[in-house]
């Protein structure tokens, strides 16, 4: 499917609001579409080069750093 890491990507996105924007909790919600969007790599993705400006992997690292510290 040439939309398979748009639709994880999204899929992360709506766990956002699932997880009321806290950081632990949005990760382990969209933990399986992490994994998902890590098992087909952007370079092995039959779809347009161009779709991914930035690779969802970043953006998603990107939101989350957003959201404010991670506790560890």
């Amino acid at each position: 499917d040439q939309n398979f890491r748009s639709n994880c990507f999204l899929q992360m996105l709506a766990c956002l609001p699932q997880g009321d924007f806290h950081p632990v909790r949005v990760r382990q919600l969209a933990s399986k579409y992490e994994e998902k969007l890590a098992s087909m790599p952007l370079k092995d993705a039959p779809q347009s080069p161009d779709l991914e400006f930035i690779p969802y992997e970043h953006l998603w690292e990107y939101a989350l750093e957003l959201l404010g510290p991670n506790p560890s």
